[in-house]
């Protein structure tokens, strides 16, 4: 779970850590105009939970007011899912603070306990009912509701199709490898004018280096 927690570590803190060990598989669910995140997790102290499930709904189109911006699918509505928590002290998305209170007529003091909701990443069930993306959207709302959309895309478009390269941690070799790969090309593109020459072709000392940093990450 460490090499996945990487690739999410914005939205994951430390007492978030000891609970995500015990993820064991992450399946989305996809259909036409909607997909869902089921994360299964294995018997652990924290939650009796053994899956938690975000949805989303999809727009599939363009605005009718403006047809031509149009890149593709968008999320426009969320919900989770309520966590089962064992125990108060095991909720790693709110702490309660207590202060003394005293009271300016009478000399008294009272106690005052407050429960405040703290970062972590299982604040990404919090909503229970459907909310949508609207312009008047409070703006801690709206904070949340696009910080999910980009947790949301990203298990669901980059870690769930390599999860194998994330658990294994060869994820970061074979990015490497597409990095190297775009410098190389570079060197192809910068060793003529394409645009200049229409009969242009790339030196074959450009081509021998990407042919031979191709072989050298399939050999990994």
């Amino acid at each position: 779970m460490k090499n996945v927690a990487e690739g999410i570590n914005e939205f994951v803190t430390e007492e978030d850590e000891p609970i995500l060990e015990h993820l064991t598989d992450v399946v989305v669910e996809d259909n036409i105009d909607a997909f869902k995140l089921h994360f299964h997790f294995s018997p652990n102290e924290y939650f009796s939970n053994t899956i938690l499930t975000k949805e989303f709904k999809l727009k599939l189109g363009p605005s009718e007011d403006d047809p031509f911006n149009f890149d593709g699918p968008e999320i426009i509505a969320m919900k989770g899912m309520k966590i089962d928590w064992k125990s108060e002290d095991k909720n790693v998305t709110q702490r309660r603070m207590t202060r003394n209170q005293k009271n300016k007529k009478t000399g008294t003091t009272r106690t005052i306990t407050k429960t405040i909701q703290t970062d972590s990443f299982f604040n990404f069930f919090s909503h229970v009912e459907w909310i949508e993306d609207r312009e008047d959207m409070e703006e801690q709302l709206a904070e949340t509701f696009h910080a999910d959309i980009t947790l949301g895309s990203f298990f669901r478009e980059r870690l769930v199709p390599r999860a194998v390269l994330y658990f294994t941690g060869e994820l970061g070799q074979f990015d490497e490898f597409d990095e190297d790969m775009d410098e190389e090309m570079d060197d192809v593109d910068d060793d003529a004018d394409s645009d200049d020459d229409p009969d242009f072709k790339p030196s074959k000392k450009a081509l021998r280096k990407a042919t031979a940093k191709q072989e050298e990450c399939k050999q990994q």
